[in-house]
């Protein structure tokens, strides 16, 4: 018996053939890239948003927002309507802008301000701070004033809470009876509330989280459809040379648990790395929402994974019962 092992024996299948092997599945995990770059560039931003706004809700002390003329409620803010400010890169910040009452200590209230601010300061929700340049140290500008109030506090990325317009953040400013010349109304965070003085606006908190999650569910289904048509378009137009391969390889003898591996190792490599790939890039806008950002995420990855599994159960399926006939 000859022991001559020959070149490829030895030492296997060359290199330049194995990379050739996985040109397809570059090709399709560029095209899937793409659309999930293109899906995140609509719905990234709107899903962190409900998310942050779901996470608010649920944690909130109070189930009604008060916007009124006189004041209510035990956590109580002044709310300025007719002011805006902007950050270090010049922008107007679009935010709702609120002040504290003068000698007040908060500790309950909806937006997660805690304790007091100092002459002078402000707090920025972090959302708004990551977009407009508003980090600790740096200053924000009242628009239309000579006010400037230094940045010594960051609150937890959330939406604006006035539903009459489409606010990005909020803003915290400390007493300054200066800016009290304008127009301004008060806003206050109540529970269960029977009356209500000089009433402009009612927000029911219960009613903000059902809307939230009625937009966190549209989403949700657009993304799990949007996988399901690139996997679907993917691996009927351009992996049929690689469902061929898998098919040689049971015919040569490999386990079904092994070629269950490659298979699904092979589409997770198509189609769950370019999502965790955008979502890293879309971090960079969006990491401010820190959980509200990153669960979604971490599901959309989830859901990439599973539905290879799902697609390895079926080429495995199909690969052994075309082998058994």
């Amino acid at each position: 018996m000859d022991n001559t092992m020959t070149e490829q024996e030895r030492y296997g299948v060359p290199v330049a053939v194995r990379l050739r092997a996985y040109i397809p599945h570059a090709w399709i995990a560029l095209a899937a890239f793409a659309v999930y770059l293109l899906m995140f560039a609509f719905i990234a931003g709107n899903t962190a948003c409900a998310a942050a706004e779901l996470r608010r809700a649920s944690d909130s002390p109070h189930n009604e927002i008060v916007l009124a003329k006189e004041l209510n409620g035990e956590e109580s803010f002044l709310y300025l309507k007719n002011y805006s400010v902007s950050g270090e890169k010049g922008e107007n910040a679009v935010s709702d802008l609120l002040m504290l009452l003068p000698e007040t200590e908060y500790g309950n209230n909806n937006i997660y301000f805690q304790g007091t601010l100092e002459s002078g300061t402000c707090a920025v929700s972090a959302n708004v701070a990551a977009k407009y340049g508003l980090g600790i140290g740096d200053r924000a500008r009242i628009m239309g004033t000579n006010k400037v109030f230094e940045v010594v506090r960051l609150l937890p990325a959330q939406d604006g809470l006035d539903e009459d317009y489409l606010r990005e953040g909020i803003v915290v400013l400390a007493h300054d009876a200066e800016l009290l010349e304008r127009n301004y109304m008060y806003l206050s965070f109540m529970t269960d509330g029977d009356a209500y003085r000089s009433l402009d606006t009612l927000i029911f908190v219960r009613d903000m989280k059902q809307a939230s999650v009625r937009e966190l569910i549209l989403y949700a289904v657009i993304a799990v459809l949007a996988v399901i048509a690139v996997m679907t378009v993917s691996e009927c137009a351009l992996f049929r040379s690689g469902r061929e391969d898998y098919k040689t390889l049971a015919f040569l003898g490999i386990s079904a648990p092994r070629l269950f591996v490659r298979i699904a190792a092979e589409s997770v490599l198509r189609y769950a790395l370019p999502a965790v790939v955008v979502s890293a890039i879309f971090a960079v806008r969006y990491g401010a929402y820190t959980n509200a950002y990153y669960i979604p995420t971490a599901c959309l990855a989830g859901v990439c994974v599973l539905l290879s599994i799902i697609y390895s159960l079926i080429v495995i399926r199909r690969v052994y019962y075309v082998k058994s006939k």
